[in-house]
């Protein structure tokens, strides 16, 4: 949803353009636009009938299929024209399908599903939609798409603490819900009930045929130690109907054993280790990468809503819900609480003990750029400013101290820090934050001793531009912040 949204901004600000593409890729291109139109009357309804949601894949199907087969078999044949409007109309209307998607997937609770099973049924002719449980993963996944509402992200914020995938004991949510996973003889238990409604595994039994179906010495009914998939049970049943005494009730009782089958071992829903380990962002476990993506998740909403310039009220609500779950990291832990150094990143936590396997995948990428955040650093049309108005005041120092650093030669530098005051590093720059009680103000210092003032927080582009080049030029930044916008403790 991100990227077709990207795309519309992108190729939309060329609108009067024309772009040069392969003629299978732009019969691509139209083919797809047209399915997707001949069908977008169906968004207004809450849900697409089975039957035509067949259709719409089957023909968007056709359309990549068309596209791979002329390809693979003659190659490119030439260039073809399309417009930018074209371009943003394809967008446009994938972006219509993917917020109706997003839409539907909302549960009663609030939260959002993961991953949807697609089901194919009336020999072809239909698929239906059914769900796996509900999962952090959707959460981000929602949250991080731009379609919400600020209300909505903080009520997702909240559901999340009242679910099945907070763990109180870390402050923080797993992956999924945990579960227990049967012991070993109750697995390929069969319910007696449903044996008996099905009167082929009856007649089975009864006659001593264990093809499908034996008896154990317990009594407990269980599908034949040969019978391993969906397609040996196929096989096993094509065996059976084979045989006359067997025909007609195979025939009339094949679907509901095959149902049965799938009831019991629920192949479809099988989710790899995740589904039956305790370890490895397995059962039970957090995944702190995940639960950084939903940090990054929450605060780009903030971000959103201040550029929206909403309300004060909803901004300090979408900023004490990142905090919340900023809370259940490691870095406002204790190594006891965490299981770790809480500096360091580990991949994930189980519940039976500390944070396990260390590494970068664990929670670094997104909690350095929720760092930048934090720090305010933003980014806008090649120009740097500093809207700190996530940074809380527990950062600032309270009396002077040294800071070491390295500058962008390589060279070790120290600076005496002021108290009220914070200093960090941007492209080996360093950046000074003081409290002050103007509006806010940025000094620039270069390496010829000069020295350039800024009134507010934004540099210009020539300045910010010389910063990203990394080539000398700036030596360091002083910003001094209203102290009436670093409000958080």
């Amino acid at each position: 949803r991100r990227y077709f949204s990207f795309c519309e901004r992108l190729f939309g600000s060329s609108a009067e353009g024309e772009f040069v593409v392969s003629t299978e890729v732009a019969a691509w291109m139209e083919q797809t636009l047209s399915v997707l139109t001949t069908y977008q009357d169906r968004l207004e309804q809450p849900t697409i009938n089975d039957r035509r949601r067949k259709r719409l894949l089957d023909r968007l199907g056709s359309a990549i299929s068309d596209y791979r087969a002329t390809v693979y078999a003659d190659g490119f044949s030439g260039k073809a024209t399309v417009s930018a409007a074209a371009v943003v109309e394809l967008c446009r209307a994938a972006l219509d399908y993917a917020d109706h998607s997003i839409r539907v997937n909302r549960q009663e609770s609030g939260l959002y599903q993961s991953y949807n099973l697609l089901h194919i049924a009336d020999h072809g002719e239909e698929t239906s939609v059914d769900h796996l449980p509900v999962m952090l993963e959707g959460q981000v996944a929602a949250l991080s798409s731009g379609v919400l509402s600020s209300d909505e992200v903080i009520a997702i914020v909240d559901a999340l603490y009242e679910s099945p995938l907070y763990r109180p004991d870390q402050d923080s949510f797993m992956l999924y819900p945990e579960r227990q996973l049967p012991s070993f003889l109750e697995r390929n238990s069969l319910a007696k009930s449903a044996v008996e409604a099905n009167p082929l595994l009856m007649a089975l039994l009864e006659s001593g045929e264990t093809t499908v179906i034996e008896k154990d010495s317990l009594g407990t009914c269980r599908f034949a130690p040969s019978v391993a998939s969906g397609a040996s049970l196929g096989k096993a049943l094509d065996h059976l109907s084979a045989r006359p005494e067997w025909t007609e009730l195979v025939a009339t009782h094949r679907s509901a054993v095959d149902e049965l089958f799938e009831q019991v071992f629920q192949h479809r829903r099988f989710t790899g280790r995740s589904g039956s380990m305790y370890k490895y962002e397995g059962l039970g476990s957090i995944y702190w990468h995940m639960v950084s993506k939903l940090l990054l998740a929450v605060q780009e909403s903030f971000w959103r809503a201040r550029a929206m310039e909403e309300s004060t009220d909803t901004q300090n609500a979408l900023a004490d819900a990142y905090y919340r779950i900023r809370g259940g990291l490691s870095s406002d832990k204790t190594p006891a609480e965490y299981g770790a150094f809480p500096s360091d990143p580990y991949s994930h936590s189980p519940s039976h003990m500390g944070a396990q396997q260390p590494g970068m995948t664990g929670q670094v990428k997104e909690e350095v750029l929720t760092r930048w955040g934090e720090l305010g650093v933003r980014v806008d049309h090649g120009t740097i400013g500093f809207d700190a108005v996530l940074l809380r005041r527990r950062e600032f120092f309270t009396h002077e101290r040294a800071w070491i650093h390295h500058d962008a030669a390589g060279e070790t530098q120290t600076l005496t820090l002021p108290t009220d005051a914070l200093a960090f590093t941007y492209c080996q720059i360093p950046i000074i934050y003081r409290l002050g009680d103007d509006a806010g103000s940025v000094k620039v210092t270069r390496s010829d001793g000069s020295v350039a003032a800024f009134s507010g927080i934004r540099l210009d582009a020539a300045t910010s531009r010389a910063i990203f080049e990394r080539n000398g030029e700036i030596t360091s930044i002083e910003v001094s912040l209203p102290s009436s916008t670093i409000t958080r403790q």
